[in-house]
């Protein structure tokens, strides 16, 4: 990396060509000859050389994303094309699957013929989306003031920040489980502003739950208790049914920056399946698999199917961003259990064939504390995962991490305790789950969104890794400082996002948020300087390539880390070495390990590190270093940079030393 500098590198500077004969200043220089064909040749690939030096230390210093392809600077824009060309490839694929799954679903619905809708005691409907080696597989809501708590609000008209977002013009999407009532006046007001975008005959039932996710995100306002984040934006709605083969579609075809998904597999205990000893009734059922363990459902934290396709599509969009509800699975059985210490006859799985047994299962599910209650969706790497937040800690229902494999999840927490929005038929209702606090953190990143495009209309999107990043550097922590299997890295906080936004662009250094490449072998170096009494905190963020599965087992620790980065910050004169934050995913009986506040090291489970100097020397200079580990898989890696605390240096000024034209009229030094 380039080391111990406080700017930029600077361009090359060559010696100058001996002048030529007919120069005024060498009349009485017969002697001096022009220069041959070769030894122009020789100073034209000296200069390329001196170029591709300068292009390759400005990468590593990290303020531009300047990448090197057999010696010629590539484009942002070539990466892109690679994308787009990678993501109409996934869409299309995706859209095939989803074709032939439907084939298999409904093939075996003429075999297995049960109810599509099924209406549970004390909760929202499950429906039936599909089947997967032959067991059911059902979506519930994750539902059991959000604009104040999150911040949201004094992004409004009127609101402290005197930025006056609406999320006017912008588009988001959101897949539910059940119909948006799109003609609800909250949704009509300002034009029609919520569009179904696809027709599901077996599931197209008008549900409070999606109306009420959508109020979260776009209600208008007319009654301004239920005003949502992005009051004047617009929402596509598309089903959960299918959705990891219409997401890759939808994403490529409407350009979607964002979107949310505030339901998930039913898991554990929770919900109802057909008795298969008495056709036509429902009873409860466990999610598990008695053949794998007869006590905990090994679905929770384990790195499956949904999330390593949710990990591919993010990697091939690098421009969206998936916002998920956490799950509300540390209640017990959703609050309607009739298994609290006793034994009782219900559904459970074995080998994937659904049986009658008498087992008592973990009630709650997951493990000691509430800890491993993540749903399958909600283990991705390169989504948000969002929890729910009361003023005094996390909600008692909130899904906790950490992931199988001991990554941090939820990322993120927000309100989520009697929510009031939209409900069908016109109406309002109060709302409590992670399903509401999914959709305040994505209406809020979109009003984030319209900021940076406000700023700066010709400056090309934010990466969702910074989107994501921008919103965990940000946060409020709770309780002990850094992140927690609980809590993830704190309360979600627009203003002081948008405060970060604002000031990166008035800085017009891109002093607190960078995007550069990492390539295979190389490191990225540049230094910083704290300002004040603030901590001086660095975070990075990247969009990991997806994992590998892990196997069919209860807590399998396998790494599905792809790209294993590693952020550290170094003290002047390299004395001293700050390491980011790590937690510990060792499980015992008082769970006092995992509800331990985070200590500091080599994080090498997650794709977001970050590191925190409280009480930096304000007359020194840190470096900020970012290497990898191994080999990595692919060539090159995208890393979003966040930066806060530090001095907000000048733009260098623009400075020309020396430039050549050639018959294509294009600079060379």
């Amino acid at each position: 990396g380039w080391a111990g500098a406080q700017t930029p590198p600077r361009p090359p500077s060559l010696p100058p060509l001996p002048p030529f004969p007919t120069d005024p200043g060498n009349r009485e220089r017969p002697d001096i000859k022009p220069p041959t064909p070769e030894e122009l040749a020789a100073r034209e690939k000296a200069a390329q050389e001196a170029a591709r030096q300068w292009a390759e230390d400005l990468r590593k210093w990290g303020h531009r994303p300047i990448d090197l392809n057999n010696g010629q600077i590539r484009s942002l824009a070539d990466y892109d094309a690679g994308f787009r060309a990678s993501a109409k490839a996934l869409a299309e694929a995706s859209t095939a699957q989803g074709e032939e799954n439907k084939r298999v679903f409904d093939a075996w619905l003429r075999d297995h013929p049960q109810p599509r809708v099924i209406q549970r005691k004390g909760g929202s409907p499950q429906v039936l989306v599909g089947v997967k080696d032959g067991v059911p597989e059902y979506h519930i809501g994750l539902t059991l003031e959000s604009a104040a708590g999150t911040k949201v609000n004094q992004l409004w008209p009127g609101g402290a920040s005197g930025l006056n977002l609406t999320g006017a013009g912008t588009v988001m999407g959101v897949w539910e489980y059940g119909d948006v009532f799109t003609n609800h006046q909250e949704f009509t007001t300002n034009g029609l502003r919520v569009f179904k975008k696809d027709v599901i005959a077996f599931n197209s039932f008008t549900a409070d739950h999606a109306t009420a996710v959508a109020g979260m995100m776009v209600a208008a306002g007319l009654n301004t208790n239920a005003m949502g984040m992005s009051f004047q934006g617009k929402l596509d709605s598309y089903s959960s049914l299918g959705d990891l083969s219409s997401i890759p579609s939808a994403v490529l075809t409407n350009n979607l920056r964002i979107s949310n998904h505030s339901y998930g597999n039913s898991q554990g205990w929770g919900f109802y399946a057909p008795d298969p000893e008495a056709p036509g009734t429902n009873i409860h059922a466990w999610g598990g698999d008695i053949a794998i363990d007869p006590y905990q459902d090994y679905h929770f934290g384990r790195y499956g199917f949904e999330a390593r396709s949710l990990d591919n599509i993010a990697y091939n969009n690098p421009y969206y961003l998936g916002v998920w509800a956490a799950g509300n699975e540390r209640s017990a059985d959703e609050g309607f259990s009739p298994f609290a210490g006793a034994s009782a006859r219900h559904v459970a799985f074995s080998n994937n064939i659904p049986v009658i047994t008498y087992l008592q299962h973990n009630n709650p599910d997951g493990d000691f504390g509430g800890y491993d209650t993540l749903p399958p969706h909600q283990t991705a790497k390169n989504t948000l995962v969002v929890g729910a937040a009361t003023t005094n800690g996390v909600s008692g229902f909130s899904s906790m991490g950490p992931t199988d494999d001991g990554r941090i999840k939820p990322d993120l927490m927000a309100p989520g305790q009697n929510i009031y929005s939209a409900s069908s038929l016109s109406g309002y209702a109060y709302y409590t789950g992670t399903s509401m606090a999914a959709p305040a953190v994505a209406a809020g990143l979109n009003l984030l969104d319209q900021l940076w495009h406000r700023l700066d209309t010709n400056r090309p999107s934010m990466l969702s890794s910074t989107m994501r990043g921008l919103a965990i550097h940000t946060a409020d922590d709770i309780g002990y400082p850094g992140p927690g299997y609980d809590t993830g890295w704190g309360v979600f906080n627009a203003s002081r996002a948008a405060s970060l936004i604002t000031n990166d662009f008035v800085s017009g250094a891109r002093a607190h948020l960078k995007e550069i490449y990492i390539h295979n072998g190389e490191s990225a170096e540049f230094p910083i300087r704290p300002c004040g009494t603030n901590a001086l905190k660095v975070t990075i963020t990247w969009t990991d390539p997806p994992g590998n599965l892990q196997p069919l087992q209860l807590d399998p620790t396998n790494s599905v880390l792809i790209h294993d980065l590693d952020l550290r910050l170094v003290s002047a004169g390299y004395s001293t070495v700050y390491y980011p934050w790590v937690l510990d995913p060792s499980t015992n009986e008082n769970y006092s390990i995992r509800g331990a506040a985070a200590t500091t090291g080599d994080n090498c489970r997650d794709n977001v590190e970050q590191v925190v100097i409280n009480n930096p020397n304000t007359n020194d200079t840190y470096l900020v270093q970012i290497t990898h580990k191994g080999t990595l898989a692919y060539t090159a890696q995208r890393v979003s940079v966040l930066i806060s605390g530090n001095v907000e240096e000048p733009k260098p000024a623009l400075r020309l030393t020396q430039f050549a034209t050639g018959s294509s009229n294009q600079f060379t030094a």
